[in-house]
Parts: C-alpha cells; structure tokens; sequence
C-alpha cells in the first residue's frame, strides 16, 4: 500500500504561480511533487534551488 509520507498545500500565491506555467511545466511540478508526498528522497529534484 502506497501510503503518503506528508501533505502538500500550496498558498493561493504559489497556487496563481503554478497555474501561470505552461501546462509541461506544470505537469513536471506536479509529478515531483507527488513523489515528494509518497516519501521519495531525490537530491537532484531540489538542486537549483541551492544557493
């Protein structure tokens, strides 16, 4: 049983912002997110957000 690690909300803020992306774009968040969810730990998914 697929069971989620944690829930993510967004802020109606982020919520405009991601409904402003192209529809790709919007797709690929949505899909790392929900691997983020379901416990997945994936350094490379949070590398440009370094520094």
């Amino acid at each position: 049983m697929n069971k989620r690690k944690l829930k993510i909300a967004f802020l109606d803020m982020a919520r405009e912002f991601l409904s402003s992306l192209p529809e790709k774009a919007q797709r690929k968040i949505t899909y790392n997110l929900l691997k983020v969810e379901g416990g997945e730990i994936d350094k490379e998914l949070f590398k440009k957000l370094e520094n």
